[in-house]
């Protein structure tokens, strides 16, 4: 479809002096990490290191043991299955393996937050591809959403520390850490159903994309007069003005069809044409005096959010000086070639179309999420253009998105912090590092989680994926709440104790 198309060339010229700057950071970062970690190693020599065994090893084995004694030994005189591993491990590390095993067993239904929050660079960013990012003079990219989560969290951590969390303590609210884990996980949930709320808000200003069993339609007219488009077969019949389109996003079609098509028109001789049209696509031709160009039209919005725009320029037109000239930027965003481009992505801004250094068009206008396509036409000496909008651009804001970024950042406060400060508590002092490691499998296993649930829920709107997962979260939290209720917390004595027997 694209044979004896030329594509316009973009300009790759531009090197803004923000990128210098974040060069020079990332270069300082770079050899700032560098130098410590050689300073780090070179002291290895001093360092005061207690070898105590591989403990993640001694842990698992010591639970195989205590399994194996379980099923082999019907009838046991030990109260609990671990304390017949005694002749092998002593009776504190037993106690640390039975407590750790209590905290694992809690944690087993929390993965579900790490998949959830992964949402946030992905998901959630796609939605923010569909909103309009600009706040006064300000244009936030929707691959800058994450900033706001990491603002909200570096406020709201020394605020509820200094704030919250001793005002709920004397009034008897989360007065301890396993109810701030449970509010947490709510709150994630909350977070998604704002995000589906939102998502049933801005779902009628997506595009309409191709449906299997219909082709999309569009004539480009590019003659300087008004051409007549008629077909019995399709019942159509239509005038389009110069520089104008027709369309048709419901024809019904199967597999590949053939669709005839009468045209006429003061300055183009009457003709019949037979055009091809494909099941689930959108098909456009651009009727430029006997010359009838075909090609594919993506009518969705792009995935980075910009605006995308395709030029559709006529073989009266010299392109050799032509260019879309920025006018925010003040600069070359591309050149122009005759014939039917490819589509391209630009910046947002004002732009005019320019024969070297003659203004030839004004005030051409692209918005984030819009897809353009732009015909020109010489007659004589002067150039014709039209601009004609494919896809809307995005027109509700991205402040909609704000109330499910803070829920989620003071999730993460809730959740992320208080289970670290959970495990450095509550995890014996032998089996820390277990401890950590296994909330770091958490994390994997919601990785995990969040590949297979989408790959079930595939076909599912996206509204409707998003009040599944704050569904899956809310049952998680609720496991975890009813498990929590019988955690015993560690007593000041098994502490004393504890680092007594350190001594």
């Amino acid at each position: 479809d694209n044979n004896a198309v030329q594509q316009a060339k973009p300009v790759t010229h531009r090197f803004p002096k923000t990128v210098i700057v974040v060069l020079l950071i990332v270069v300082f970062e770079r050899f700032s990490f560098s130098l410590s970690r050689v300073i780090f190693v070179s002291a290895k020599n001093w360092y005061i290191m207690k070898s105590e065994g591989d403990k993640v090893i001694r842990f698992v084995k010591c639970i195989l043991l205590g399994v194996r004694n379980k099923v082999l030994r019907k009838k046991s005189e030990h109260q609990n299955w671990l304390d017949s591993t005694k002749p092998t491990y002593d009776r504190g590390f037993i106690q640390d393996v039975r407590k750790t095993i209590s905290i694992l067993t809690m944690f087993t239904a929390l993965p579900m937050f790490w998949a959830l929050l992964d949402q946030l660079g992905s998901r959630w960013t796609l939605q923010a591809t569909k909103m309009d990012g600009r706040f006064g003079y300000i244009t936030i990219k929707p691959d800058q959403l994450p900033v706001f989560d990491t603002m909200f969290i570096l406020i709201l951590i020394p605020f509820s520390q200094q704030y919250v969390y001793p005002f709920l303590t004397t009034r008897s609210i989360l007065t301890n850490p396993l109810h701030k884990l449970t509010l947490g996980g709510v709150l994630a949930a909350l977070a998604f159903v704002f995000s589906g709320i939102v998502e049933i808000y801005i779902k009628p200003t997506y595009p309409v994309l191709p449906e299997p069993g219909f082709s999309q339609l569009r004539i480009y007219n590019g003659n300087p007069c008004s051409i007549s488009v008629q077909s019995d077969q399709q019942n159509i019949m239509y005038t389009i003005p110069s520089l104008s389109h027709f369309t048709n996003k419901q024809m019904n079609v199967k597999n590949t069809t053939e669709v005839r098509f009468r045209f006429d028109g003061s300055c183009i001789e009457a003709k019949d044409e037979i055009f091809s049209l494909e099941d689930n696509m959108a098909i456009s031709f651009f009727i430029s005096g006997k010359n009838i160009e075909r090609f594919k039209e993506n009518v969705d919005k792009s995935k980075s959010g910009l605006p995308v725009v395709r030029f559709l320029l006529t073989d009266h037109i010299d392109t050799s000086n032509l260019s879309l000239f920025n006018e925010i930027h003040k600069e070359v965003e591309v050149y122009l070639s005759a014939g039917i481009s490819s589509q391209m992505e630009v910046f947002m801004a004002e732009y005019t179309i320019r024969d070297g250094g003659t203004i030839i068009a004004r005030e051409i206008k692209m918005d984030n999420g819009g897809v353009y396509n732009i015909i020109m036409e010489k007659v004589d000496d002067n150039y014709e253009t039209n601009v004609i909008t494919i896809t809307q651009p995005n027109s509700i804001t991205m402040a909609w998105l704000l109330p499910q970024l803070l829920m989620i950042a003071m999730a993460e406060v809730l959740f992320a912090i208080t289970g670290s400060e959970f495990i450095f508590k509550e995890a014996p002092k032998s089996l820390k590092s277990v401890m950590t490691a296994a909330w770091l499998i958490i994390e994997a296993i919601g990785n995990i989680i969040i590949i297979v649930i989408t790959r079930i829920f595939i076909d599912y709107p996206q509204e409707t994926q998003t009040f599944i997962y704050a569904g899956l979260m809310c049952i998680s939290i609720l496991i975890f709440h009813l498990q929590s209720k019988n955690y015993q917390f560690r007593t000041c004595d098994e502490f004393k104790a504890e680092e007594y027997s350190e001594q």
